[in-house]
Order: structure tokens, then C-alpha cells, then sequence
């Protein structure tokens, strides 16, 4: 099978960084495949997958979650066990654009567990480094995702570094006054690890419910503190310490207060309305009332593809978005395998296929 990549849309376009990176991690995945670049094409040919231990240095113009996400894909498929540990260093870049790390590693693991997979286990720091590892399946039971559920608990993690702990307590302060309306089983972690990075807030929360169900919301910011007011320190630039300095600092106290206030918000504030921001992100993915949320509701498509055909899967879905709907059209193009969409009373859509009844041959038995 071959895989092509066409540019013929975009004027001067040359590879990014971050697609050599993984393309150069999907070769170290694999053996035997081969990759050609030319002028206005990229030509991809599979090769065998293989498993094994092994550590790579990802791009930082990506999340770590862009380069692991093709390796949940193929890590159930390989011949053996799979230990893979995926790094990073400097100032990451486009980390909106992608889910943390703790909310892709929470949903792939609830759902390659819901396939079977016997060891499943992820590890990380994030957003800096993250070890994934699978053990293979010899083929995909046909599963059913298609149930209504209702969240039991909300849990999340709010990290600060190289920033005052409290500017973190005002962010879980901010996100668990919206939660706490909602859910009585609230509970928000706070850690602060030592770093040499730039000040980093970021903040994750995680709402878990049943019939296998997950919402996820994440943010991760870097922050320059000169940006925002510190309501700590008022000084008068260019006098430094004099007695003059004081004087005027005293006078102009107040109407500074007044000034700053409705000029620059404090760190403290600014937090607080990243933490409230994101509760409102994570219940209006509960609203929707899909399996998962609306960033990772792509993840069980190709599981779904491969699964045995001798049963429909099914699958929950909210709102679609154009990354779900472009991988149902690979599906379509290199498995040949077609979607059936059921509208839903309750909003959303569920999810039909027979799946292509792969078998992994190349997991051993004994």
C-alpha cells in the first residue's frame, strides 16, 4: 500500500521540522518501508512493524502528543511488547493546537484496555517527556461504544513551574468554582516541579463516567510575568531606591492601584480565569454527549476498521469535527472500510462499520 502526501495547493511548500521528525519515528518503528521526497510529493510505503525498546528525540515545533499518537495506532499490531520513550527539551511550540498529555495517555489507555490489551502503561512528564507501553493483540474483538453515560467524578491535574505555587492554587480555585455546581466528586492536584524552563502553567482535567466513557480539556500556557501586574511590588522607575522614590511611591499609591487595575490583571487573576475557562471547555464536552470528547473522538476509527467482521461496531459520537471526518475518508480510501451515521435523539451521531477482520500474525503463542 502506498501512502501520498501532495502539495500541489501550496505555493514554496518544504517539509516542517515536525514532519521529519515523526517521519523519521514512524522509520524507526518499522522496517523495510521506504519514504520519497520530491519536488510537490511525499510517497510513504509501509514497512513491517516492529516492537521492542527504544528512545527518540521528538521536534519541539510539536507536542509530544502529535508524535505519540501514530504510535497508539501501531503499537497493538506489532510482533512483540513495545517500550518507547518519546522526549523533548526547549520552548514547546503549538501546544494549544493539541490535547496534554495526561488527557490523550487517560483516554488511549481506557480504550486499548477496553480492547484487551493486558499491559498498557503510561509515564510521563509533562509536556517534556512521556514512556508508552503496549503489548501487541493478535486481533480486534468487535466492540460496542454506543451507550449513553453519565459522568461519576471529574479529576485533574494543575501544574506551575518556575512560578509561585499560589498562582496555581488560584487556577484550581477558578475551575473547581464552576465544577463544583456540577459534580460532587471534584478533585483538582497541584504540583510544582523544579525546571529550568520558562513560567509554565498548564492544567488538565479529566471527566470520567460509565459505559467506558471520557471527557477531556486541557491548556497549557507560557507565561512572561512582566505581562501581568504584581500586586506586591509598585516601584518608580529610574530612582531607584532614593528617598524621593519612596516619597512619590507613597503619594501615588493609590491612584496607581486604580490605574493598574484596569489597565494589567495579576497572575493571580489571570490564572483564575484560565482554571474557569477550561471548566466551562470540559462541561460543554459533557454537554455534547459523546464517548469521547471532541479532540480524541477520532482515536477508536481505526480500531474500528481492523476489528473482526463478524459484528457492527459502534460508536458514540457529539460534534464532528474535520479531523474525524478526514480520518474516516482515509479509512475509506486505503482500508475500504465505509461508515454508516445514525442521528441520535439526544444530539450526535452513532457510528456503524464492519470491521476488516485483521489478524496479526506475527505475535507469537507461546
Amino acid at each position: 500500500m502506498q501512502v501520498l502526501i501532495t502539495h500541489h495547493n501550496v505555493q514554496n511548500r518544504t517539509l516542517e521540522p515536525y514532519e521529519a521528525s515523526v517521519l523519521e519515528l514512524l522509520t524507526k518503528f518499522t522496517s523495510n518501508g521506504k519514504t520519497i521526497i520530491d519536488k510537490d510529493m511525499l510517497t510513504l510505503i509501509p514497512g513491517k512493524i516492529n516492537g521492542g525498546t527504544f528512545s527518540f528525540t521528538c521536534s519541539a515545533t510539536m507536542p509530544l502528543t502529535y508524535y505519540l499518537e501514530p504510535l497508539i495506532y501501531l503499537a497493538p499490531l506489532a510482533p512483540e511488547n513495545v517500550h518507547v520513550t518519546l522526549q523533548t527539551s526547549g520552548k514547546l511550540e503549538n501546544l494549544d493546537l493539541y490535547p496534554s498529555l495526561e488527557c490523550l495517555c487517560s483516554v488511549a489507555t481506557l480504550l486499548l484496555r477496553h480492547l484487551n490489551c493486558n499491559n498498557v502503561q503510561f509515564r510521563y512528564k509533562e509536556p517534556f517527556e512521556v514512556i508508552f507501553e503496549c503489548s501487541p493483540l493478535n486481533r480486534i474483538a468487535p466492540f460496542d461504544l454506543s451507550v449513553e453515560a453519565r459522568v461519576k467524578k471529574i479529576r485533574g491535574t494543575a501544574q506551575v513551574r518556575n512560578l509561585q505555587p499560589s498562582i496555581g492554587k488560584s487556577l484550581v480555585i477558578g475551575a473547581k468554582r464552576i465544577l463544583d455546581c456540577v459534580c460532587d466528586n471534584v478533585w483538582i492536584a497541584l504540583a510544582s516541579p523544579p525546571g529550568k524552563q520558562e513560567p509554565m502553567i498548564s492544567c488538565s482535567l479529566i471527566a470520567e463516567g460509565t459505559s467506558n466513557c471520557m471527557y477531556t480539556a486541557s491548556i497549557t500556557q507560557w507565561l512572561q510575568p512582566s505581562m501581568y501586574r504584581d500586586p506586591h511590588v509598585l516601584a518608580i522607575k529610574g530612582l531607584a531606591n532614593s528617598s524621593l522614590s519612596k516619597i512619590l511611591d507613597i503619594a501615588q499609591r493609590e491612584s496607581n492601584n486604580i490605574k493598574e487595575n484596569l489597565e494589567q490583571p495579576s497572575l493571580f487573576q489571570e490564572a483564575e480565569r484560565l482554571g474557569s475557562d477550561l471548566a466551562k471547555r470540559l462541561l460543554d464536552e459533557v454537554s455534547l454527549g459523546g464517548t469521547y470528547d471532541t479532540s480524541l473522538q477520532h482515536l477508536p476509527l481505526v480500531f474500528m476498521a481492523l476489528a473482526g467482521d463478524y459484528r457492527v461496531c459502534k460508536l458514540r459520537l457529539g460534534r464532528l469535527n474535520s479531523f474525524t471526518i478526514a480520518t474516516l475518508r482515509l479509512i475509506k480510501t486505503h482500508l475500504g472500510v465505509a461508515c454508516k451515521f445514525e442521528s441520535v435523539n439526544e444530539g450526535g451521531y452513532i457510528i456503524h462499520c464492519v470491521g476488516t477482520n485483521y489478524i496479526n500474525a506475527g505475535v507469537g503463542t507461546f
